[in-house]
């Protein structure tokens, strides 16, 4: 009877460098995906100057005061029909939402406790935002209300 024998592979043979290319390209996309994750996982921050609204971190906007025309807090976000494009993970949402009643959306809510910040400018676009710390968004809210 006949034993086969596998061919042994030598030290840089295009098989062993096409393995060794396909880990590390593995790895790299697994990081990115990952580290992209982590990014959006970290709080943003509302920064209020002069007559700008400035919601920091990723999906973050920027909002002329004269643009708002309408603020308010609300307990509970719009049922969420569609996540367009972001996050949504351990309680943050963060991105383009299609939300019931309406629409297109733009979330950055830390947190599924009230109270939310639903702003909606004068174009029509409506932004959802809170604070991990609910005394921070009602804080906010006033701050908006009075530049109103």
């Amino acid at each position: 009877m006949q034993t086969m024998r596998a061919c042994p592979l030598k030290a840089g043979t295009r098989i062993e460098k096409a393995y060794f290319m396909r880990k590390i390209f593995t790895i790299a996309i697994l990081t990115f995906a990952f580290g992209l994750v982590a990014y959006g996982l970290i709080p943003g921050k509302t920064v209020i100057t002069g007559d700008v609204v400035k919601f920091t971190g990723m999906y973050g906007i920027e909002l002329n005061l004269s643009d708002i025309e309408q603020v308010q807090l609300i307990n509970k976000i719009p049922k969420i029909k569609s996540r367009t494009n972001g996050l949504s993970a351990f309680g943050v949402k963060k991105g383009h939402f299609n939300l019931e009643g309406y629409g297109k959306s733009r979330l950055l809510v830390e947190s599924s406790q009230p109270p939310f910040l639903l702003i909606t400018t004068k174009s029509q676009e409506t932004v959802i935002s809170n604070s991990k710390n609910p005394e921070d968004t009602k804080a906010v809210f006033e701050k908006i209300k009075e530049g109103l």
